[in-house]
């Protein structure tokens, strides 16, 4: 089985660890290579580079190369190249990575319009380049391998591809022709296939298809107003298909919008995940943050005192937030490591999320995998995957907020339903019920 993905976000990656957790057998190929795909991902870029590197030596910040005299100013979001007073460049962070990881970094002209986009990966060297012109429109984008020979070349404009290997140049007309290529020379398959995507993956399956291949497409996304076109391409003109839609809800309205006549080949999939703990409704609740703006903390803490709230962050503290430790069930933890972070999600079975500022160490994930009932404000919610809607309250709100965490911390039963409406919004199934659908 090959599961073919067009890119490795976020979507992607919970179809990738469903595939893990419910033992399924298969060869991940990711046709965008990000940089920093898991080391069983093949791509186009890791077969064709031959690049032997295996450790992990991602760029930091401070290490990217500029020159003389120039400076790099760096903050947990971002940092800026300076030439004086003058911006120069902007680097940015590989996201639920390393802290100030370099992802890419944007290099500007005299006219302060980015020029080109020199890419990284976790073995810390750049490994692509995207050219732009004085309109900002993509021009080209360059492949390096660890030694810093190009070996490939997609002209964005006309969509051709010259790719060196094996001491030859070879000329493809479009990103579809690469591709039938890389799957030649890879030795790969396409007769039991996996795809989350109607773009490009799909556009090279549809024409390689034949009658005995076995198709499943994960529909990850949302429709509009009508089923997007390849969608009924697939559904007309592909014999052994199924179209496994993990939300429940997008289920239903794709039903709704789908010929009669095709509707057995659409079903509710669902995500397997992994539990790292049982919930054992603790009254002990956590919050990882890396801001000191936690609306209605205080009050929340101190209209509870049978929960003990544990407050955990990356870096150091301001006076503000140490300040919360003077309150009896409030406990501090600054300068947080990743065993630290553990040990609190093992502890806690509440978890807040009311903090303002960007998510840090994966929390929203780390608090379901850790079957943390998760409570949280509209405005400060981070990931909506793992909250069940009855869950979320208004800022203005905070006083029912409040009473919800009082409610469960003095009754295991609702604690159990309200637990129970989170697993089932997060499309959670089980192991045998996925596998009856990838069948």
């Amino acid at each position: 089985m090959i599961n073919l993905y067009d890119n490795l976000n976020s979507q992607t990656l919970q179809l990738y660890k469903t595939f893990i957790n419910a033992n399924i057998k298969s060869t991940t190929v990711v046709v965008n290579d990000n940089g920093f795909l898991p080391s069983d991902v093949l791509s186009p870029y890791k077969f064709f580079s031959g690049n032997s590197i295996e450790n992990e030596r991602p760029l930091y910040f401070n290490d990217v190369p500029v020159p003389k005299y120039w400076e790099i100013e760096g903050s947990n979001q971002s940092a800026v190249i300076k030439d004086k007073d003058k911006i120069r460049g902007k680097i940015l962070y590989q996201k639920g990575y390393r802290n100030r990881v370099v992802a890419s970094v944007e290099w500007f002209n005299k006219k302060e319009h980015v020029q080109f986009i020199d890419y990284y990966n976790q073995h810390g060297f750049r490994y692509a380049q995207l050219v732009m012109d004085d309109n900002q429109n993509q021009i080209m984008k360059r492949y390096f391998d660890q030694n810093n020979n190009e070996f490939l070349v997609e002209n964005l404009v006309t969509k051709d591809l010259i790719l060196r290997w094996n001491n030859k140049d070879i000329f493809f007309d479009n990103r579809i022709s690469f591709l039938s290529f890389f799957f030649e020379k890879a030795n790969l398959s396409i007769k039991d296939i996996v795809l989350n995507s109607f773009a490009t993956s799909f556009l090279f399956l549809y024409r390689q298809r034949d009658f005995n291949m076995k198709c499943r497409i994960f529909w990850q996304e949302k429709i509009k107003d009508d089923l997007p076109e390849n969608m009924k391409i697939a559904l007309k003109n592909i014999n052994n298909l199924k179209i496994l839609i993990p939300d429940k809800k997008e289920y239903y309205r794709v039903m709704d919008s789908v010929e009669t006549s095709y509707r057995h080949k659409i079903e509710n999939s669902g995500y397997v995940y992994e539990f790292l703990k049982v919930n054992k409704y603790n009254n002990e609740a956590l919050i990882i943050t890396n801001s000191d703006n936690i609306p209605y903390v205080e009050y929340i803490a101190r209209e509870n005192q049978n929960v003990t709230f544990h407050i955990a962050s990356k870096t150091e503290m301001s006076s503000r937030l140490l300040q919360l430790g003077g309150i009896q069930n409030i406990n501090l933890y600054p300068k947080s490591t990743e065993e630290t972070i553990l040990n609190l999600c093992c502890k806690c079975d509440i978890y807040l999320d009311i903090n303002k500022g960007k998510e840090i160490f994966e929390s929203m994930y780390l608090a379901f995998a850790h079957e943390m009932i998760i409570i949280a404000f509209e405005e400060t919610i981070h990931n909506r995957q793992f909250v069940h809607s009855s869950n979320i309250y208004k800022l203005d709100n905070y006083y029912d907020l409040s009473n919800a965490i009082n409610q469960i911390s003095n009754d295991k039963t609702l604690f159990s339903d309200r637990l129970n409406m989170q697993l089932r919004s997060a499309n959670s199934v089980s192991i045998e019920s996925f596998l009856n659908k990838m069948k």
